[in-house]
């Protein structure tokens, strides 16, 4: 009997010091997600490609008036918007615009408006091409309708150009020159030159033909 109890007692002690683990806790399983990417802070200067520009740029087919003349007869003409008007240089012109040059010309272009009194068209032109070198170097010469309803002929010439700097003459090297011989109602001339480096003039041969066009008495 106590072999007995003695293994019974053996057995329950045995129970009490048995170490139990904790049951472990089940996993849950790790869903990735995806990392949004940060965000910069919005600054004035980052401006993306389709971005409306801060200042609307001019437009090809903006102008604006250039009105000249001296006592009661006065003029009127649209230039482009992007040329420049300047106080005449002397008293003879009754207006002077600069013409912003074209990349790799060494100047800019000018036109100047005067009006003066003696010679034909065709001594006028005939002056103009001794400037360029004589008479060949008109290329080309065509009749244009004012605003005013009047006729203008405009000659183009092209070569080295004679100008008058300070007095003096000063040799302008491939040139050209757009000039306009505009009658008035009434009698007596209108002239506007065109001058500047070749590839400028060029350029603005179709803006000058406009120029002349839109010639009108002054309201």
């Amino acid at each position: 009997m106590a072999p007995a109890l003695f293994l019974s007692a053996l057995i329950v002690g045995c129970g009490e010091k048995e170490d139990k683990k904790p049951a472990k806790p089940a996993e849950t399983p790790v869903t990735e997600t995806k990392k949004e990417p940060e965000k910069k802070a919005e600054t004035g200067a980052e401006k993306s490609p389709g971005d409306a520009p801060d200042k609307k740029p001019e437009a090809a087919g903006d102008t604006k008036a250039l009105n000249f003349g001296k006592g009661d007869r006065k003029w009127t003409v649209k230039i482009p918007a992007g040329w420049k008007e300047e106080e005449p240089t002397n008293n003879m012109r009754l207006a002077q615009v600069r013409v912003p040059k074209k990349k790799d010309d060494p100047d800019d272009a000018e036109v100047t408006a005067f009006q003066m009194s003696g010679g034909t068209v065709q001594q006028n032109l005939d002056r103009w091409a001794g400037q360029f070198g004589g008479a060949d170097s008109m290329k080309a010469k065509k009749a244009l309708k004012t605003a005013a309803g009047s006729e203008a002929i405009v000659a183009e010439f092209e070569g080295n150009y004679t100008a008058m700097v300070q007095g003096a003459p000063e040799v302008k090297k491939d040139y050209k020159m757009l000039g306009a011989i505009i009658e008035l109602e009434g009698g007596g001339e209108i002239y506007l030159k065109f001058i500047g480096p070749f590839n400028t003039i060029d350029a603005a041969k179709a803006a000058f033909d406009k120029v002349i066009e839109s010639f009108n008495a002054a309201k």
